[in-house]
């Protein structure tokens, strides 16, 4: 890929962990659906946390990044709740308040969604 096929805000190496996140969400998501039983959670929240760390990457947290006290669920909504709907997906996950079906069909969600997004950052250079 060409430099200039990169957003201006990203730099080859991101670039790389980006599809590095994505092609290891994909890998965790076919496996949670051919794996038995047990091994379907650990899949799904394995794509699920891959699918998570890309969105992170495109998206930080603010409080990271900056010492105000400025809430980021008002002043970043669309990026706070996206971080949410992973973490809260993680959650249940975790706390195994999802079948093993109902967990990959939610990393499916999780992983289409996260390509799509990054899909369309990169079609907006």
């Amino acid at each position: 890929m060409e430099k200039n096929d990169f957003p201006i805000f990203l730099s080859v190496f991101d670039y790389g962990w980006l599809k590095r996140a994505l092609r290891e969400a994909e890998a965790y998501l076919k496996e949670s659906k051919k794996a038995s039983p047990p091994l379907k959670l650990i899949y799904a929240r394995m794509s699920i946390l891959s699918s998570r760390m890309l969105i992170t990457m495109l998206f930080p947290p603010m409080g990271k990044y900056e010492n105000s006290n400025v809430s980021e669920e008002s002043s970043n909504p669309v990026e706070y709740r996206l971080r949410s709907l992973y973490d809260k997906a993680l959650e249940k996950v975790e706390k195994i308040q999802f079948s093993e079906e109902e967990a990959v069909e939610i990393s499916d969600f999780l992983y289409n969604l996260s390509s799509t997004i990054l899909e369309q950052i990169l079609s907006k250079n």
